[in-house]
């Protein structure tokens, strides 16, 4: 139980980082700076603060076996932050947020299929309970629906396939090698992202607290992941709609709406559906 404690409190952790994260990129867009240059430079600074740790692993991450699934991991992974903080920023961070909460639901369903387990009624009833209260949330005639709701919906579903490779790789190599190798060849993929439009030195200040959030965002849901199962870290992922509701309406005046909130509960239903079925199943 201790080793669930501490996971939980890592994971709810990383959750206020993320948050906090996307509120810090939401500023710079509204500053002109081009989001996926700032995740770019993050990257790379990343990379220069974690080279010491790389040299004295002696790089055995680039040794290992599943050095082809990281480079994958992360292929996929820049591709949903292009879809993801291109278009989060675009959109109230509550919205943003509660998409967001497709990532796990779809995380613990990939890791019951690699259980086996298959896909019976209440994974069904789930997962549809899920959707459904994402696009109450979002917008519920369709009407003004812009298509920055859809890119990010298809970026958290692409991060749940990062969840899962990132889940792996943990448990073949450990939190720790798995966090530099994500640290290692995420500047070399985002490259082709970077284009240099917006940047100054006022830029500066905010790229290094970034790259120190996500440092600090990738440790603790790396070890996370560690110390406790998916199943078990699900439910407290709705603390990071606590979170955004706070923060957002401090910072930019954003409220949640009465749509957001019955979607929430609607995913939370689902959590709970797919939580007693986890639960059961061992």
């Amino acid at each position: 139980m201790r080793r669930k404690i501490i996971g939980a409190a890592l994971f709810v952790l990383s959750g206020l980082i993320s948050v906090i994260s996307l509120i810090i990129l939401k500023y710079s867009f509204s500053l002109g700076m081009k989001v996926l240059d700032m995740i770019f430079l993050r990257a790379c600074v990343l990379f220069l603060f974690a080279m010491p740790l790389s040299i004295k692993s002696n790089f055995i991450f680039l040794r290992s076996q599943n050095v082809t699934l990281g480079v994958v991991r992360d292929i996929v992974a820049a591709i949903a932050l292009f879809l993801w903080y291109g278009y989060s920023v675009m959109i109230p961070v509550n919205d943003a947020v509660l998409i967001s909460f497709v990532t796990p639901v779809l995380l613990s369903l990939m890791g019951g299929f690699a259980l086996k387990e298959g896909f019976n009624f209440k994974v069904a009833i789930s997962l549809i309970l899920c959707f459904s209260g994402v696009l109450i949330a979002i917008k519920p005639d369709f009407s003004n629906l812009s298509l920055a709701y859809i890119f990010v919906l298809l970026g958290a579903i692409m991060r749940a396939v990062v969840g899962f490779t990132a889940k792996i790789l943990t448990g073949k190599i450990g939190h720790v090698n798995s966090f530099l190798a994500n640290s290692f060849f995420s500047p070399f993929i985002l490259f082709f992202m970077f284009s240099g439009d917006g940047l100054s030195i006022e830029i500066l200040p905010i790229l290094i607290v970034l790259t120190f959030l996500y440092a600090c965002y990738l440790w603790c849901f790396n070890a996370s992941l560690h110390f406790a199962d998916v199943s078990f870290l699900q439910p407290f992922d709705f603390s990071r709609l606590i979170f955004a509701t706070v923060i957002s309406a401090a910072v930019f005046e954003e409220y949640i709406s009465l749509q957001t909130i019955f979607g929430a509960i609607i995913i939370l239903a689902s959590y709970f559906i797919l939580f007693l079925k986890l639960k059961k199943s061992k």
